[in-house]
């Protein structure tokens, strides 16, 4: 498995995606305990657009590091600008940049 010595793109962009997310709304109702929780749902609408912002930041400074021509690199992942980079992709691509550094 091929991993990096350092991860402080990772943790900036973790850092900036978990100060832009809110809280999860708590609109199911568990009458056992008659109380109100966050289902899977709500805690994914929290975390989406904070996440793939973050990701994009870290793929946009991968691109600019690298020198890559942004036009080659959204022909070559079948996309019309970097931000519709969908996160299924998200791992191939970081992976790509890096291999060019």
């Amino acid at each position: 498995m091929k991993s990096s010595e350092q991860i402080n793109e990772l943790a900036a962009a973790l850092s900036k995606a978990q100060s832009d997310m809110g809280g999860a709304v708590k609109d199911s109702a568990n009458p056992f305990f008659k109380s109100n929780y966050a289902d899977l749902t709500s805690v994914i609408k929290a975390i989406k657009q904070p996440f793939s912002g973050a990701q994009i930041n870290v793929i946009n400074d991968l691109i600019a590091d690298t020198g890559t021509d942004s036009v080659k690199f959204c022909k070559a992942f079948k996309i019309a600008f970097v931000n519709d980079l969908l996160t299924l992709q998200y791992d191939r691509a970081v992976a790509a940049l890096e291999a060019k550094k």
